[in-house]
């Protein structure tokens, strides 16, 4: 999926490449609604089925939409899935599971604060009503993130400002599949300066990773946190110690056994090169 110009705005188009195949003919998912379509982000599971997510103009909001994939039904309509008339929706993340159920996030701001919000497609009965998932009145949230495992449920990850700290601060929150968001969890319990983009990868069963960057007042660390489904989030644990030239822009991926893969770039003085660590 790819943002493309009309000569007036941009819409989102996708194409499809079978296994085996060749590429098909290019078609518009969505077309513009009066303003630019952006950010389109595209998750697939292992039996062709898809989801794809970006933020678009509905009237005069800013809000999210969503457009499902199914192996045997190709592309089916298009929706905005965050029906809010307060603020700006922006930042929509989706994960898939194997049956096709998908879970979407995303930041909305309002007035003076941003929060996170859930929603979550089940096959066979459709979109469910958009769950507050961060009230960020209190302390602003974003740069969501989502995973799931191959019983539907999810793991959401999240930065948000902490004012003692003066630094954004890394929160995580479980839905299981049959009872839904648990409680929020704080995984960077170190008084250090602030957490920047958090990746989360899960497991068929259930386990989680966790992988973000952290400044100490210096430069950049990568760190990482374990979750079991039986335990719960262990410590954090420092990954790659910076240096001068801080490590940016992690990466994440977890196969259905369990092991993960976290990749970053990091300098050694002269260059920006790609690091990487195993998890098993």
């Amino acid at each position: 999926v790819w943002e493309q110009s009309d000569g007036a705005h941009l819409s989102i188009w996708t194409n499809r490449c079978p296994a085996g195949g060749s590429w098909g003919t290019a078609q518009r998912l969505a077309a513009s609604t009066g303003g630019n379509a952006l950010f389109p982000s595209v998750k697939a599971n292992a039996a062709g089925d898809a989801i794809a997510v970006w933020q678009q103009p509905q009237g005069a909001a800013l809000t999210v939409w969503a457009c499902r994939y199914t192996r045997g039904g190709g592309w089916g309509a298009a929706c905005a899935i965050a029906a809010h008339s307060d603020g700006v929706a922006t930042a929509v993340q989706a994960a898939i599971d194997p049956r096709g159920n998908v879970t979407a996030l995303w930041k909305q701001s309002g007035d003076a604060f941003v929060s996170i919000w859930a929603k979550r497609y089940v096959v066979g009965e459709g979109w469910s009503q958009a769950e507050l998932l961060v009230d960020g009145r209190a302390s602003g949230a974003g740069d969501p993130c989502i995973a799931m495992d191959a019983t539907g449920g999810a793991m959401a990850l999240w930065e948000q400002w902490d004012a003692t700290r003066g630094a954004s601060t890394l929160w995580a929150r479980r839905c299981a599949a049959l009872e839904g968001w648990g409680p929020v969890v704080q995984l960077d319990t170190r008084q250090a300066d602030s957490v920047f983009s958090p990746r989360v990868a899960l497991d068929s069963q259930g386990k989680a990773l966790a992988v973000w960057q952290q400044w100490d007042g210096a430069h950049r660390n990568i760190w990482a946190a374990h979750y079991t489904p039986d335990e719960g989030w262990g410590g954090a644990e420092l990954m790659d110690a910076g240096s001068a030239d801080s490590p940016v822009g992690p990466e994440l991926a977890m196969n259905a056994m369990g092991t993960a893969l976290a990749v970053w770039g990091q300098s050694d003085g002269e260059r920006i090169g790609i690091w990487a660590r195993a998890f098993r």
